[in-house]
């Protein structure tokens, strides 16, 4: 949102529970990123936990444009690990996270803590294929002896899932 002199002015508004809550430390954000293009915001927390926004459409077009982002797909990256070799535990804290470049319609980005990095796919699914070969209808393995004919798998709506 800009100003008056064309600067920008950030603001964050979400809370986890009721205000009235004491804030964990867990819940605490360590690190941000946006991607290239702007339409994705990552953020770590204490916790482990990265939480990925997406940028509100409807926002973006306003006049003047704003910058409103919502919740796109949560997920628990790191877990806190002891190492036996130096007799040290490892914090879940999310350190950095880093986009990478898109190549293709999947997005990727890392994460690390103190000790691992992680690559992390995000893709959206809202097809799934169905009419398997080696599977029959309930999903069962079919006996491959009794297989003649090559069945072409189709592909039907789903829920909007993001992995």
């Amino acid at each position: 949102m800009a100003g008056n002199g064309g600067e920008i002015q950030w603001c964050f508004s979400q809370v986890k529970g009721s205000i009235e809550e004491e804030v964990a430390d867990a819940d605490i954000i360590s690190c941000v990123e946006f991607n290239s293009t702007g339409e994705l915001l990552a953020t770590g927390d204490k916790g482990g936990r990265v939480v990925i926004f997406q940028r509100d459409r409807a926002s973006k077009n306003a006049v003047p444009s704003r910058g409103e982002y919502n919740v796109y797909s949560t997920f628990q990256s790191h877990e806190p690990e002891f190492d036996y070799l130096k007799s040290l535990e490892i914090e879940e804290k999310i350190n950095k996270i880093r986009w990478l470049k898109q190549t293709n319609r999947n997005h990727f980005l890392l994460s690390t803590n103190d000790k691992t990095i992680k690559l992390w796919k995000v893709a959206e699914r809202d097809k799934r294929p169905e009419g398997y070969n080696l599977k029959d209808e309930t999903g069962m393995a079919r006996d491959t002896s009794n297989i003649t004919k090559l069945r072409v798998p189709t592909f039907s709506p789903m829920e909007l899932m993001v992995e």
